[in-house]
Formats: C-alpha cells, sequence, structure tokens
C-alpha cells in the first residue's frame, strides 16, 4: 500500500513541477518580449517617420539583454506592430498579455486581423508580412 502511495506522490509532483516549468519559460519569453518592444518602441518614437523594420543596429538594449530571435516589428502608418516569428511555448500570449497589462492591443494573428488574448475580435488589421499565428502587441 505505502509504495503505491509513494509512487503516486512522486508522479503528482513530478506533473506540478512541469506545468510549472512550462509558466516559468513562458514569463522569461514575455519579459524578452517587452524588453525587445520597449527598445524598438524608444526608437521609433525618437525618429518620428519611421517606416518598416526597425534593425537591431539601431536599437539599444539593456546591459545584459539577450534578445530572442523570435521577435520581430514592423512599422507601418505610424503605428508600431511589435510581433513573434517563431513558434512560443503554451502560455506565451497569457504571459506576454500579463505583463502589458491585459490590453485589447495584445493578441495572435488570425487571416490577417487580430484577436485579443482572449480571443476576442479586436477590428484590428494587421501589415502583411505579419503571419497567422504571430503574437501581436499593437501601438507605440
Amino acid at each position: 500500500m505505502y509504495p503505491l502511495a509513494i509512487a503516486v506522490f512522486a508522479v503528482t509532483m513530478l506533473l506540478s513541477m512541469m506545468n510549472n516549468a512550462a509558466g516559468v519559460v513562458a514569463d522569461v519569453d514575455a519579459a524578452n518580449f517587452w524588453s525587445y518592444r520597449l527598445a524598438v518602441s524608444s526608437y521609433v518614437y525618437a525618429n518620428p517617420g519611421t517606416t518598416g523594420t526597425v534593425p537591431d543596429s539601431v536599437l539599444s538594449f539593456p546591459l545584459g539583454y539577450i534578445r530572442n530571435q523570435a521577435w520581430s516589428n514592423q512599422v507601418s502608418g505610424g503605428v508600431l506592430y511589435t510581433y513573434s516569428v517563431a513558434a512560443l511555448p503554451a502560455g506565451a500570449v497569457a504571459a506576454i498579455a500579463q505583463r502589458g497589462g491585459l490590453a485589447m492591443t495584445v493578441g495572435t494573428a488570425k487571416g490577417g486581423v487580430m484577436t485579443s488574448y482572449t480571443n476576442a475580435a479586436t477590428g484590428f488589421t494587421l501589415p502583411s508580412g505579419i503571419a497567422g499565428g504571430a503574437i501581436v502587441v499593437i501601438g507605440n
């Protein structure tokens, strides 16, 4: 009886640790995303009239920042779009939305428009080049 109880307890603990690890990875990605976005938005603010993709070579990143290559940006019509170009772990959209104050300008690209992190329609049309499934944050 005791060996079975110990085995069940061990499996429960292992599953709990795995779920927690996925949440930590999503939170790290969210922090990295917002640091990247801050660098891009600071550049766009200081350089009105910027269009297209702002290259990393003109951005000022915080000391120790290691850029995640999953992020990209596009400035179109005076609006900054910061988005993912690679698959992210489960929970990344929610973690990015949470760190962004749960704004309706955080969501996912679907068919050229953005749906909010809660999957609600936003009415925001996205510029071409942002692939379906990308995590997107709109705004300067």
